[in-house]
């Protein structure tokens, strides 16, 4: 009998510790898988970013959608100029004109794929919400954008108070609805919240 109770109490004991284990590694997880997913949808807004401001370079505006993204900066050149001469030295100076395709600098030069910067990473093909416009900002017409990703949409598996508790930053921003994103619908800036 003693036996039996000694092996009934190891075997408790081993659930205990075994429970114990799983309450301290769970958050630790958690964090680690919040940080990953965070990271990959930041460095693809990054990507996206970068994109929009060579469209922008190249255009004057941002693109509205990423079909058009894609096709100017598959079909464009950026201009670079260069001034030949020394005034200082009584030279004629000389402007020179050389076109470089969008394409080589955005593609092979940035290493950016204008086929997947539209998916949110860890989603089933869902698309940052794009917004491109202009608006008048201190009395001079300028283009705007705002890129974003819910964190429900990378997260959405998580969304319950069990992880919640983990993290109050995690709580906060799923209860409140605050995006991951770059840029501001109402003013001229291109700043990730992440950057912050």
């Amino acid at each position: 009998m003693r036996l039996i109770i000694n092996v009934i109490l190891f075997v408790v004991t081993l659930v205990l510790i075994f429970i114990l284990w799983k309450s301290i590694q769970e958050p630790i997880a958690f964090k680690a898988e919040f940080d990953k997913r965070k990271s990959a949808v930041v460095a693809q807004l990054i990507k996206n970013r970068d994109a929009q401001i060579a469209y922008r370079n190249l255009t004057g505006e941002f693109a509205p959608n990423y079909d058009t993204l894609k096709q100017v900066i598959m079909n464009d050149s950026f201009e670079i100029v260069s001034i030949i001469g020394d005034i200082d030295a009584g030279e004629d100076i000389q402007r020179k004109v050389t076109k470089i395709s969008a394409k080589d600098s955005i593609i092979g030069g940035m290493g950016i794929n204008l086929d997947s910067i539209k998916y949110i990473p860890y989603t089933d093909g869902k698309e940052f919400v794009l917004f491109a416009d202009t608006l008048t900002y201190q009395k001079i017409n300028v283009p705007v954008i705002e890129v974003s990703a819910s964190y429900l949409d990378f997260m959405s598996e998580y969304n319950s108070d069990r992880f919640k508790r983990y993290d109050s930053r995690f709580a906060k921003i799923l209860d409140e609805g605050i995006p991951l994103k770059y840029g501001d619908r109402a003013k001229p800036t291109t700043s990730g919240n992440w950057e912050n």
